[in-house]
């Protein structure tokens, strides 16, 4: 898979709070949901631990901050 725009974003790591509970982060890295408003392709990564898992490679996000 090549560059994503989510490998240099603040938001790509969600953050907990002591409670473990979501306080930041975006909808793809804490719920896996795309984020609503993203230009991306699809791509699928076979027998990654044994499963097949979808990705994407973002070109434009709406919540894209570099961190």
């Amino acid at each position: 898979m090549t560059d994503t725009l989510c490998w240099c974003c603040k938001h790509a790591v969600p953050k907990t709070d002591r409670k473990g509970r979501y306080i930041a982060g975006c909808s793809w890295s804490m719920y896996h949901t795309p984020v609503k408003g993203w230009e991306c392709s699809t791509e699928v990564v076979y027998n990654w631990g044994g499963k097949t898992i979808t990705s994407y490679r973002v070109s434009k996000c709406p919540n894209f901050e570099r961190g």
